[in-house]
């Protein structure tokens, strides 16, 4: 295999993995499903999420077994909200919409697979703002910067992602009916560009373009029985044109993904079984970029499972915790490898201040 069919595999690969490390995952190179709800809470209020993801892929390439490869991720959030008179809410929230880390075992019969690793990260900064126009609706809009780098190592060496920052803005309304419990926002968030420099093993200078999309969201919250309350979401993200393409001074353009758009639909219902404790289970489906799949962490979709609870210990902290379960689309890769029966575990937990 020559070096730009090597490279070619190795950034396709790259970009599927993307698609399925995540505790949750919006499409294209975005893994992390953003949330407003941070503006409804009452008064002034933190929020501090930790959540593990421990994906499990492994696979066959033709006689020779792929161990698992894909490594633990560990994700952060936090957010603060506070209350401006009558009608204007601010927030500032901090997230890792993108976190990879995998590694394909060193094994010759892997081919240009054997050592192949790689590693992206993306931290998002967005101020938002909610302004009540009456009651009942209210409009949302804000700033996003986001930052975002990298590394893989394949046959010819080591090229590392120097950091880029780019910003995006979130806008979008909101309605409300407090006696019966009801809530519903459309969210738009534009796309947000990024043109890596790299630091290379490779001849000339390699510049990696990648975006994270363009979105809508319709998310809605309403109570359908006493202490029993059922949310979803449906999310649409312009996928197909928010690809990462790598391109070389002396060889051109070297490799482009091909996305196609992602939509993803959850669904939820939540009970509170005392005054201290509430208790929710929710499901999630995503569709896939079909097939050939990338050959780092290659995946075709996949459908979720979580089960949580909300500890009220005092009126002015609460408790979060959950654990969730992935079953994970079969794919084939570019290589040809096949990867069947996956899964993926994830943990949260997370603490709530009002103050």
């Amino acid at each position: 295999m020559n070096l730009q069919s090597t490279i070619c595999t190795v950034a396709t690969g790259l970009l599927s993995a993307t698609l399925s490390a995540m505790p949750s995952f919006a499409g294209g190179l975005e893994v992390g499903v953003s949330s407003e709800a941070i503006l409804f809470q009452p008064g002034r209020y933190a929020e501090f999420n930790y959540a593990n993801a421990r994906p499990s892929v492994d696979g066959v390439l033709g006689p020779t077994v792929i161990p698992n490869i894909g490594g633990n991720l560990t994700f952060l959030q936090g957010g603060i909200k506070t209350g401006i008179g009558k009608r204007l809410d601010l927030a500032l929230q901090v997230r890792e919409p993108i976190q990879l880390n995998v590694a394909y075992p060193i094994n010759p019969a892997l081919g240009p697979l054997s050592g192949l690793t790689a590693e992206l990260d993306a931290v998002s900064l967005r101020l938002l703002a909610r302004y009540r126009i009456n009651r009942a609706f209210s409009i949302i809009g804000g700033l996003r910067y986001q930052s975002a780098a990298g590394e893989f190592f394949f046959g010819p060496g080591r090229t590392t992602l120097e950091r880029d920052g780019a910003f995006g803005f979130t806008a979008g309304a909101a309605y409300e009916d407090a006696q019966k419990g009801f809530r519903a926002t459309l969210i738009y968030q534009s796309e947000i560009n990024h043109k890596n420099e790299t630091t290379s093993a490779l001849a000339g200078r390699t510049v990696v373009t990648q975006s994270t999309p363009r979105s809508i969201a319709l998310s809605a919250r309403a109570r359908i029985a006493p202490r029993t309350f059922a949310f979803g979401r449906i999310h649409w993200s312009d996928s197909d044109s928010a690809n990462l393409s790598i391109d070389n001074s002396i060889t051109g353009n070297i490799a482009r993904s091909d996305f196609r758009d992602t939509w993803r639909f959850d669904l939820g219902f939540g009970k509170r079984i005392s005054k201290k404790l509430t208790m929710n289970i929710s499901g999630s489906w995503q569709n896939g970029n079909g097939e050939p799949a990338g050959n780092i962490f290659p995946t075709n979709g996949r459908t979720s499972l979580e089960v949580g609870a909300r500890i009220h210990v005092n009126p002015k902290l609460e408790l979060t915790g959950s654990i969730g379960y992935s079953w994970i689309g079969d794919a084939t890769a570019v290589s040809g490898a096949r990867f069947e029966d996956n899964n993926s575990l994830l943990y949260r937990s997370g603490v709530a201040i009002r103050f």
